[in-house]
């Protein structure tokens, strides 16, 4: 038979054994909902990346499309360029092909000019 002291122990254990059966309960508690707030933070964090590589893509995108249009608008001002530099060419040449030529008939001219003065004063003579 087992006395009144020993029946206290034995009761003060069971109890304690309770205790600790409530703690285990209650930390499971804990780890199941620390496991669903785990589950929600790694779809949120997955979620998160989806959008980071969508916004990536679309600046890589942006960036690329920016880079053909800079190199397309660097070769349209290049061409722009030298057909300035061949219409500078070509009417400097026609300017000096006018010049001459301007040269050219301002040296008849006078020749002329100076013809007539010459009949003149012949026919003045006479």
């Amino acid at each position: 038979m087992m006395t009144f002291h020993e029946a206290m122990q034995l009761a003060e254990a069971a109890k304690n054994t309770y205790r600790a059966f409530e703690r285990i309960e209650e930390v499971l508690r804990l780890a199941t909902g620390a496991e669903r707030v785990a589950q929600e933070c790694e779809a949120r964090v997955q979620s998160a990346n989806a959008a980071a590589e969508s916004w990536r893509q679309q600046a890589d995108g942006q960036r690329a499309r920016f880079e053909r249009e800079t190199a397309e608008l660097t070769a349209a001002r290049d061409a722009a360029a030298e057909q300035h530099n061949a219409a500078v060419a070509s009417y400097e040449a026609d300017v000096s092909k006018l010049r001459a030529e301007i040269e050219t008939l301002t040296a008849q001219r006078d020749k002329l000019k100076a013809a007539v003065d010459s009949l003149k004063a012949t026919a003045a003579s006479v």
